[in-house]
């Protein structure tokens, strides 16, 4: 019998961020490109609490929050968090 399954992982270029780079966790963070018209492409689960939310321009989340975190996209290593969940032993 084949076994399919789906699996949610809310905020995963955030915590990607957050688990390789431990000072990050716990604040307020979103993954946005540096152009001058940045839209946020995620952001972690302390900065929704702040209203800032995906697609949100990034001037916008700037605004809510001074103290934001903002880490670019880095698609190595969101490939390799999602390889170590791929040959996770299930």
């Amino acid at each position: 019998m084949k076994v399919i399954f789906h699996i949610d992982m809310n905020s995963f270029f955030a915590s990607c961020h957050q688990v390789a780079n431990p000072h990050l966790q716990g604040k307020p963070l979103v993954v946005a490109n540096s152009s001058r018209r940045a839209v946020v492409t995620t952001a972690n689960y302390e900065a929704r609490q702040l209203g800032i939310n995906s697609s949100m321009p990034l001037y916008k989340a700037k605004e809510i929050c001074h103290h934001l975190e903002i880490v670019k996209q880095d698609f190595d290593l969101y490939v390799d968090f999602a390889q170590k969940l791929f040959d996770f032993n299930w």
